[in-house]
């Protein structure tokens, strides 16, 4: 298609070549490109058509929402598992709320064309997929023990553990050829189940491997002491982490058991919780942590479980664990209720910045604060937000200085533009995309302000000056930098080593930039639409951006995911 391709035009070839291993590719010569993940602009692309072909355009922008808000990469990257979520949505109008039920959702749906019958066919087809999966998690019934999950299964295996799940007997005619029969189904004709190269096959994607193994846990699960003993025995390998959560959540919502007998589970797994040991492996602190999150959004959590893992998370933070386990630790504190942070209109909310004299600038320059002042321990987060929000912030004039008020009068704002977003909105978060006039309103409302950009600087500096504010050169994973790999805001204070030295303050180097009451680099034109300064860097800012002398200005109305404010606890503006 030479005249085709020179015209600007490509070709897009779809189709696999089912049966064929690596030999037999190689013998016919075929041309092969193997599918790459879908990246972002080719999933919006692909959700914003295919609800185009259905006449439902205005759906595209609410879906793309919906995963966003939910975290499903992995799925969206794989065009079949996309266009599952795609006919969820508009069957259902929303994706479901909990990530069994998706899951569920997805394979129901992928099976419903291929397996008709959905009495007879589809739930032995549901049943051979899962022992296949649990097989190749377990090693049970390949006569082997794994202590962690396989991605790949050979044919033999796959036919191996459909003889073992229809217990038939190899040495006979219908053990040999009726699991080779099975298998073939599948891996022609599923969806979920695909051949690899040598002889090989996998699930489409592995996290439908762990739903689906802890599908066949769930259905073969014994009395409660078997359950503690299958949780207790992987709950410190991390790649068992999203089967266990899988199998938890299947158990205490979706397969008729008892909701508190699963708190109960959960509540006796916490207390076998060892602090030294967590310091090395938090593996299983984390699923407790993933699975208390589960249940937080369904009911309330006993007393005497939400305050003994308070005290885990707090000690995971202290300790410094492996970040993206803390991350993950520091969150649930914040689901819990964190018992660091006070309300912004408590005086123990605050640190005080002491008067004297400071350098300030690349050039250390003298600066003097006169008086000392009262500086937020942490930027300000979403659960000190929700008071001022709650107390009528929006619609109360009082708070508002004339150009803010005017700006929401007319841009219609009545929350941060990230509030609903579940990345962003966890209580102990920062408070994230609102623009400068919302940050002062939240500080009026307080009793307070603004840092100016010298006071902001005074007290990441600190009276030593340092150039950071801990007393130290730069080191990579000491704060919610870009090179923490995090890639969205943590729960303030995650990062003990990273607090102002001297002083005590959290978070003054990453997670956010942070408005301060300044117009930038000492302009002379200072209008109401001018650029205001921002301090601190952000999470997606590299360590030699977030020395305390960086600055940044952008105009006041900007609000984005990197953006939040600290609050000064003093009316009077120091220069």
């Amino acid at each position: 298609m030479p005249d085709w391709e020179r015209a600007g035009n490509r070709t897009l070839l779809t189709s696999r070549p089912y049966g064929l291993d690596e030999q037999e590719l190689n013998r016919l010569g075929l041309a092969r490109a193997p599918l790459e993940p879908l990246p972002a602009a080719l999933q919006t692309l692909f959700i914003t058509r295919w609800f185009q072909t259905l006449d439902k355009p205005e759906l595209a922008p609410e879906l793309r929402r919906s995963l966003g808000e939910q975290d499903l990469a992995p799925l969206t990257e794989n065009p079949l598992l996309l266009t599952a979520l795609c006919v969820i949505y508009y069957d259902g109008g929303r994706l479901p709320g909990d990530l069994w039920s998706l899951y569920a959702a997805i394979c129901d749906n992928v099976l419903h064309n291929r397996y008709l019958d959905k009495v007879a066919e589809r739930p032995l087809a549901l049943a051979r997929l899962e022992a296949i999966a649990y097989g190749m998690h377990t090693g049970e019934g390949l006569h082997e023990h794994r202590g962690t999950p396989q991605r790949f299964a050979t044919e033999d295996e796959i036919a191996q553990l459909l003889r073992d799940f229809a217990k038939l007997d190899g040495k006979y005619e219908q053990g040999q050829v009726a699991p080779v029969a099975w298998r073939e189904d599948l891996l022609t004709k599923s969806g979920l189940l695909l051949p690899q190269s040598q002889r090989r096959a996998a699930f489409y994607h592995l996290s439908i491997q762990e739903f689906l193994a802890a599908e066949r846990i769930a259905r073969n699960r014994g009395d409660d002491a078997a359950l503690h003993r299958i949780f207790r025995s992987r709950w410190d390998v991390s790649e068992w982490r999203l089967t266990l959560l899988f199998l938890f959540a299947g158990l205490a919502f979706h397969h008729r058991s008892s909701p508190t007998a699963a708190l109960d589970l959960l509540a006796g797994l916490a207390r076998e919780l060892d602090r030294a040991k967590l310091k090395v492996n938090p593996a299983p602190a984390v699923f407790v942590a993933e699975a208390l999150g589960l249940c937080l959004t369904k009911k309330a959590l006993p007393d005497e479980l939400a305050t003994g893992f308070r005290r885990t998370c707090l000690d995971a933070i202290a300790d410094a664990v492996e970040v993206k386990a803390r991350q993950t630790l520091g969150l649930c504190l914040g689901r819990l209720g964190d018992p660091r942070i006070a309300d912004l209109r408590d005086p123990k909310a605050y640190v005080e910045v002491p008067a004297g004299v400071y350098v300030y600038g690349n050039q250390n320059e003298k600066l003097r604060i006169e008086a000392p002042f009262l500086l937020s321990r942490y930027t300000v987060t979403n659960s000190q937000y929700r008071v001022f929000m709650d107390a009528g912030g929006y619609a109360n004039r009082r708070w508002w200085s004339d150009e803010g008020w005017a700006w929401l009068q007319q841009a219609g704002v009545t929350e941060p533009a990230l509030w609903q977003d579940r990345r962003w909105n966890v209580a102990n978060q920062p408070v994230v995309g609102v623009s400068f006039w919302e940050a002062q309103a939240c500080c009026r409302w307080a009793g307070g302000r603004l840092p100016t950009e010298r006071e902001w600087e005074a007290a990441a500096r600190g009276p030593q000056g340092y150039e950071y504010p801990w007393s130290g050169r730069w080191e990579d994973g000491i704060c919610n930098s870009y090179e923490a790999k995090l890639g969205v805001t943590s729960s303030v204070g995650l990062f003990p080593r990273s607090a102002q030295a001297q002083l005590g303050l959290e978070d003054l180097a990453g997670n956010c930039w942070e408005w301060c009451d300044d117009f930038g680099f000492e302009e002379n034109k200072r209008e109401v639409w001018s650029p205001r300064v921002l301090c601190g860097g952000a999470f997606d800012v590299e360590g030699w951006g977030l020395r305390s002398t960086v600055r940044f200005r952008i105009v006041p109305q900007f609000h984005e995911m990197d953006i939040g404010f600290r609050c000064v606890l003093a009316a009077r503006r120091q220069p």
